[in-house]
């Protein structure tokens, strides 16, 4: 086994084993109460809320992820998602997603509780963290994807396979045709920006992300090209600078987000913007049309799939979201000692 696949399994088992509780752990709350004066409680209906609300993003047409297979032979969706780190979500109004992933007209795509929900498992009690970093490998099941749907797009009979699973009792031959025409362009699509952007010889791992490397490659890459497919590849570098998703709480109120503090912050448009580049990083659709009606020439609305609606419902829950309160008792020695490590002038 190589080094990279070695680490990327290592990574995989920590995430693994950090991040899912089995069946029969008990699931413990954190308490989170939001230091924003009026933004209301961190409740049972808030954090299904934040699980489940869609942002448009646009992975995969639904009926095609339940049809995929994995290399054993097991449905894709088999341990919902769970190989990559993802937390199960028993409340999800679609049976078997975990916590972040929304089917939104008949597509799958994730959502901001995907990356950032964290789960730590200590003494057989899991404790959940809203808005914490979490502990899943994004990069390995966007490359997964890739070589199952290119997997079914290679052989013909396995094609017919997955054609009939998609169709049900509606298959004949000329909607398989149709189908693989748009599962072609979808692929098209997918492994064109896999392939040129995301890093091989050092794969993200459990826990990191390149989102804004991403976010450029999608929107200058993937989208602004001409059609069908809208690629432009020369635009896309690898997106190898990957970091640990930010936790949520107090983000609304920061002058400047993203590790290097380059968005700026604070009011609600802003919010929006940076909610916007994030959908585009996790798999939102956005093909701007020339209109001469609209501002620069151009309609950035008509065929794009970000919700708009589901951002500024998840911008107010994020409010919501405090820092985590210590669930442990305090060893009240240590924390005198930190405390005056903490209050130590600068130097």
């Amino acid at each position: 086994m190589s080094i990279t696949k070695a680490f990327r399994s290592a990574a995989l088992t920590v995430a693994i084993l950090f991040a899912s509780a089995p069946a029969s752990m008990a699931l413990e709350r954190v308490e989170q109460p939001s230091s924003i004066p009026g933004a209301g409680p961190w409740d049972e209906k808030a954090w299904n809320d934040f699980y489940r609300t869609s942002q448009g993003s646009r992975l995969i047409p639904w009926d095609w992820i339940r049809a995929l297979k994995q290399a054993d032979g097991q449905l894709f969706l088999a341990d919902g998602l769970a190989r990559y780190g993802y937390l199960a979500n028993p409340a999800s109004p679609t049976p078997g997603l975990p916590v972040g992933f929304v089917v939104a007209d008949g597509v799958l795509g994730p959502s901001c509780a995907a990356c950032h929900t964290r789960q730590i498992d200590v003494e057989g009690k899991a404790y959940r963290i809203d808005g914490g970093p979490a502990l899943a490998d994004m990069g390995a099941l966007w490359a997964d994807l890739d070589t199952a749907v290119g997997k079914v797009l290679a052989d013909t009979a396995s094609f017919s396979e997955f054609a009939k699973a998609v169709l049900g009792s509606g298959y004949d031959p000329q909607k398989e045709t149709k189908l693989r025409a748009e599962v072609d362009l979808w692929y098209a699509r997918h492994h064109a920006i896999t392939e040129a952007g995301l890093p091989k010889d050092r794969p993200w791992g459990a826990g990191r992300i390149d989102a804004v490397g991403m976010i450029l490659n999608r929107v200058t890459g993937l989208d602004i090209g001409p059609g069908p497919t809208h690629v432009i590849l020369g635009n896309m570098r690898k997106a190898d600078a990957p970091v640990r998703p930010p936790f949520l709480w107090n983000a609304p109120r920061q002058d400047h987000t993203q590790w290097p503090g380059f968005a700026d912050n604070g009011d609600r448009i802003l919010a929006m913007a940076r909610n916007v580049g994030q959908v585009y990083g996790v798999f939102g659709e956005f093909f701007p049309e020339k209109d001469a009606s609209h501002l620069l020439g151009f309609n950035y609305v008509k065929a794009n799939s970000v919700d708009f609606k589901g951002l500024i419902e998840l911008e107010r829950l994020v409010e919501r979201i405090g820092p985590p309160k210590w669930p442990w008792p305090t060893d009240t020695t240590l924390a005198a000692q930190g405390k005056l490590i903490y209050q130590r002038p600068y130097e």
